[in-house]
């Protein structure tokens, strides 16, 4: 609980709510993916970095974040990481080449292993 409470102050200071996605399986286990619901890179620009939460209930198993559906030109750094609780940094950066976009919606896949829990979560990423 402790964990998305110090997520959403981080959101509120930077004046951007947190949303979060959750997913439920038999047993009682739940898993929850929480970050800011947007990102805005420059093009050629230095690495913005993104946040990202996750809260298990009923599993200890660490939970692997895929990111996924990033606009053209766009990288993130890891693209695939191993949470084994609360939180990880990934950092998103734009080509000098990057096409212009706005609100391109990206995908973060969390997945407790097979038979387990899955939750898919998106949050906006735009390049200027």
């Amino acid at each position: 609980m402790k964990l998305i409470s110090s997520l959403s102050l981080v959101c509120v200071l930077a004046l951007a709510g947190c949303e979060s996605t959750n997913a439920r399986a038999p047993g009682g286990k739940e898993l929850t993916v929480t970050t800011a619901p947007s990102l805005i890179l420059t093009r050629g620009g230095g690495p913005q970095e993104q946040q990202f939460a996750v809260n298990r209930i009923g599993f200890s198993n660490p939970v692997t974040l895929t990111i996924t559906e990033l606009p053209s030109g766009v990288t993130a750094t890891p693209s695939k990481t191993t949470v084994e609780a609360g939180t990880t940094m990934v950092s998103f950066s734009a080509a000098p080449n990057a096409p212009l976009v706005a609100n391109h919606k990206a995908k973060v896949v969390g997945s407790a292993g097979p038979g387990q829990v899955e939750v898919v979560h998106f949050f906006s990423i735009s390049v200027k």
